[in-house]
């Protein structure tokens, strides 16, 4: 075990904190999601530039969390997790005040900054505090918060959105970020998570099965964030719906990842990850496949295709994490995390810009690539379909993945 460790705070102070840090943050950037076609025509910007507002947000987060893993060794996970959730409501604050794009997205930089440091805490504390073989748990609790809020940040988006306006989304994260700050001096002690080892060992590059979890992480987030960007726009200009109705339409894509993410975590540790991640990776390349065949014919078929792709993200997260833990000792934790994340964040990022190039580029009248598409949203098809052969390769690094924990 690692000096500082908080024995002195239950178990259950400690995972609620991280639970509700990792929900403000993931939430924050799902809520944009649902939001960029009102952006658009508030703000009279273009589709490439009201995406920056998401893909900003991802590209800071996935610079920041090899930083946070690197200080957090030096520092400890107390200083960076209040230095990132200040950074975090400073940039949110920011945001509700935005008069133009240019400092929305300046904002939303400054709030993946500080979000990185999250999930980098959170799987230091984990890695730390549990055994091999009990972490599992403690992950998937962790991932259930992760899953709904992914899930469910179009939906909270949408209605906080329709009742209020879309400022008071950020004005609401400056606030709970402030509190959180706060709250975590009471649970982790200063020196928790310290750690004397090297800021990017040779050895993270030398073992496998941290290699396959990183790779499926960035792949897996890298589809689920491209669906998510494109199924509430397809919503809303294909089927007319406003913010409210799209959050209704994928709510039940946040109530599958609420109900999946904990069993994930257990899962990976009674059958190993491997068995989890690869049906994850299956149910998620299944879902864009019938989004990209259905695409645009009934909203019915949209939520049902979003909740597929909700379900296999659900089975990636805490099994992923799992995986990351075990493959790597303690000392190593630190980078080994920060490593990963960064691809994590970093496929995100890449996915949302993924998807706003494809549908970009497809949108002109062209042959469409899927022989089973006969509708008259073709560009959007098109750009589920370009998610699929991405989902495929996260099922041949996911084979890599160990067959159990040990």
């Amino acid at each position: 075990m690692a000096a500082g460790e908080p024995t002195s705070s239950p178990a259950k102070k400690l995972l609620t904190l991280l639970v509700a840090a990792n929900v403000l943050c993931v939430l924050n950037n799902g809520m944009v999601t649902v939001l960029l076609a009102k952006l658009r025509e508030e703000f009279g910007a273009d589709a490439a530039a009201i995406g920056l507002t998401a893909t900003g947000f991802l590209a800071a987060a996935a610079i920041g969390t090899p930083v946070h893993g690197a200080v957090c060794g030096r520092a400890g996970t107390l200083v960076v997790l209040r230095c990132g959730l200040l950074l975090l409501g400073t940039g949110a604050a920011l945001a509700a005040a935005a008069p133009n794009v240019a400092v929305l997205v300046a904002a939303r930089i400054a709030q993946g900054a500080g979000a990185a440091c999250v999930p980098v805490v959170s799987a230091v504390a984990v890695t730390l505090g549990w055994p091999p073989g009990r972490r599992g748990l403690p992950f998937g609790l962790i991932a259930t918060g992760i899953g709904a809020a992914q899930a469910s940040g179009p939906v909270v988006g949408g209605a906080v959105a329709q009742l209020t306006g879309w400022r008071a989304l950020f004005t609401g994260t400056a606030v709970l970020a402030v509190a959180l700050t706060v709250i975590a001096g009471r649970v982790l002690p200063p020196k928790y998570g310290r750690s004397t080892a090297r800021v990017f060992p040779a050895e993270l590059f030398r073992t496998r099965a941290f290699l396959a979890a990183t790779a499926a992480g960035f792949l897996g987030l890298l589809a689920f964030l491209a669906v998510e960007i494109l199924v509430p726009q397809l919503a809303g200009f294909a089927h007319g719906l406003g913010t409210g109705a799209t959050a209704l339409v994928l709510s039940p894509g946040a109530v599958t990842a609420v109900l999946l993410a904990l069993p994930a975590g257990t899962w990976s540790d009674r059958f190993g990850p491997r068995v989890v991640v690869v049906a994850g990776l299956l149910t998620s390349l299944a879902s864009v496949l019938f989004l990209s065949t259905v695409a645009g014919r009934s909203v019915v078929l949209l939520g049902a295709g979003f909740l597929g792709t909700s379900a296999g993200f659900a089975l990636l997260s805490a099994p992923l994490s799992n995986a990351v833990s075990v493959a790597l000792p303690s000392e190593l934790a630190n980078a080994g995390v920060g490593v990963y994340q960064c691809a994590f964040a970093l496929g995100g990022g890449i996915g949302a810009t993924f998807a706003g190039t494809v549908l970009t580029a497809r949108e002109p009248a062209a042959p469409r690539w899927n022989p089973w598409y006969d509708g008259v949203w073709g560009a959007y098809s098109d750009a589920l379909l370009a998610i699929a052969p991405v989902l495929a390769l996260g099922l041949l690094v996911g084979l890599l993945l160990p067959r159990r924990v040990r």
